[in-house]
């Protein structure tokens, strides 16, 4: 009895790891396919920055909780769409920055009355 459970247990892993391993494959294809087809590298940044705020999905998250994420974090996602498309740094801090702020004063308001 004992290894019939031992087996669906790690049966049971390598699904997951091969789940895993598949998701974060796909998520990095749909990026690329994004950009090939013509989408402004900015644009398309901004575009996942906002999907994750308004999901209430974090930027960024600690090591511990990314390594159970079947997704990437949209901060990796980010960074290697704009190495790969030329964007610096601090123009991607510049638009992460940007988006978070519209969106706050979108819902918030500006804070001028």
């Amino acid at each position: 009895m004992l290894v019939i459970i031992m087996f669906y247990i790690t049966l049971f892993i390598l699904w997951f790891l091969t789940l895993y391993f598949l998701m974060r494959v796909f998520e990095r294809k749909a990026d690329a396919f994004v950009l090939k087809i013509g989408i402004n590298p900015e644009v398309y940044i901004r575009a996942l920055v906002k999907l994750n705020v308004l999901n209430l999905i974090p930027i960024e998250v600690s090591r511990v909780q990314e390594a159970f994420q079947t997704h990437p974090t949209v901060i990796k996602r980010l960074r290697k769409v704009a190495v790969k498309y030329g964007v610096n740094e601090e123009r991607l801090k510049e638009i992460v920055d940007n988006v978070v702020k519209e969106l706050y004063e979108d819902k918030y308001g500006d804070g001028s009355k």
